[in-house]
């Protein structure tokens, strides 16, 4: 059990990984693309604004400055010069926009000079822009000189990204905490889902546990038993030497039927051979097991019936030597816990379907252990009187229904006993 829980906690780790793994590449990419646009759409009303402004300005015969304030409540500096005065709208967002604006000293280079003279000369506004790194901070600027009723003076204007990138930063931060939250509930929904999903692991594993501890059992006793014979002998007559050597041929022929059932049992699925199944009769098979039990059964004292219906059986595509191994199990199993009465061997169609039965008129099969009479090793006889079964058969039998996708069905026969039932798909 502890590799079980070892194998749920990594599995549970993998799972919890790979979907973080998923859900932060998800997170990243929409984080991306949200902070692409908030940064398209701050330099589109940017843009918008400052065209907004330039023209207003280039419109008005008066500048009215209580107009121009509104734009450093967007986050603009403004600052309007001209031959006679220079007049700064500074903004809260942008504290050190008069040092930043005196270090560029845009008018003293040949840039500006030259829109300075094509605006005046053209009478139109002329406007540039730019950005630059101030203190590890993005700025965005842009000026213009304007020609308006025979004056002209020049706006530069001011704005930073600061806002932008504490927007975006709050935005990762947010993402990153939603990952996290989704990190740690992952990773609880996987470990109950790793624990339900193996749940038929740890079924299998116990009842392999479980096969193996009582195949031991059942091995163990015909070896003490040839082990006892075997240190008799010596000392033991010629009689009771015959005696011991039977005893100990019978206990090799038994743990040989065991060893042989358990070998077929494991290699069932493994062996399956598609081209084994081929279009039979099933009259073919039933006539064939009565022929094989005719004698054991009668020699028993018993009645042996079989029944097929008026119309004959159609062919089907059966592995013939299997479904006939799976009918001696049950037949064996009839013989074996049947007294007196009858045994009755069936074939018959119902829906188009192949049904197939035995039954018996023996001590019957409780309800209690109708569900675990095709466990391996498991045994209807709780006094183990039948020491030539060791509750294999049916598991044999069992796997022998499921390789033809039918199941095998137990009820109650009116008369006492039980009926096996192979139900076709």
């Amino acid at each position: 059990m502890q590799m079980i829980k070892s194998l749920q906690i990594r599995l549970t780790i993998y799972l919890s990984v790979f979907l973080t793994i998923i859900m932060v590449a998800v997170c990243a990419i929409y984080t991306y693309i949200t902070s692409a646009n908030i940064s398209n759409r701050n330099r589109l009303e940017y843009e918008n604004n400052i065209i907004y402004f330039y023209s207003y300005l280039y419109q008005s015969d008066i500048i009215n400055f209580s107009n121009i304030s509104q734009f450093t409540d967007k986050g603009f500096y403004v600052e309007l010069l001209s031959e006679n005065y220079a007049q700064k709208y500074p903004t809260a967002s942008i504290p050190d926009a008069e040092t930043i604006i005196d270090r560029l000293d845009i008018t003293s280079t040949s840039e500006y000079w030259k829109n300075y003279y094509d605006a005046v000369q053209q009478k139109v506004p002329v406007h540039s822009e730019s950005t630059f790194q101030y203190e590890k901070v993005e700025y965005w600027i842009s000026y213009a000189v304007i020609q308006n009723h025979e004056k002209s003076y020049t706006v530069i204007l001011l704005y930073s990204t600061l806002n932008e990138k504490l927007e975006i930063r709050r935005l990762c931060m947010k993402f990153s905490l939603v990952c996290l939250c989704a990190t740690i509930v992952l990773f609880i929904i996987s470990f109950y889902f790793v624990r339900k999903v193996l749940i038929p692991v740890k079924e299998a594993y116990n009842k392999q546990e479980e096969f193996i501890a009582v195949a031991s059992h059942e091995l163990r006793s015909p070896l003490t038993v040839i082990k006892a014979s075997l240190s008799a002998m010596p000392n033991s007559g010629s009689e009771e030497l015959e005696h011991y050597k039977s005893i100990a041929n019978a206990e090799c022929s038994r743990m040989t039927d065991l060893i042989n059932d358990m070998l077929l049992l494991a290699n069932m699925k493994i062996n399956k051979k598609k081209n084994a199944f081929q279009d039979c009769d099933p009259s073919d098979i039933i006539i064939n097991c009565y022929n094989r039990f005719e004698e054991l059964v009668l020699g028993k004292g018993l009645k042996f019936h079989v029944s097929f219906p008026e119309q004959p059986l159609k062919h089907y595509k059966l592995d013939k030597d299997r479904i006939t191994q799976l009918l001696v199990i049950l037949l064996d199993n009839a013989l074996s816990y049947t007294e007196s009465g009858t045994i009755t061997l069936s074939a018959y169609e119902e829906h188009d379907r192949l049904r197939l039965s035995v039954s018996d008129t023996g001590k019957g099969i409780p309800d209690s252990m109708k569900k675990r009479i095709f466990d391996k090793f498991f045994s209807a006889d709780q006094s183990h009187s039948q020491n030539e079964h060791y509750g294999l058969g049916l598991s044999i039998a069992k796997e022998i229904a499921a390789l033809h996708h039918a199941v095998i069905e137990v009820t109650d026969n009116e008369g006492g006993g039980s009926v096996f039932t192979i139900l076709f798909p």
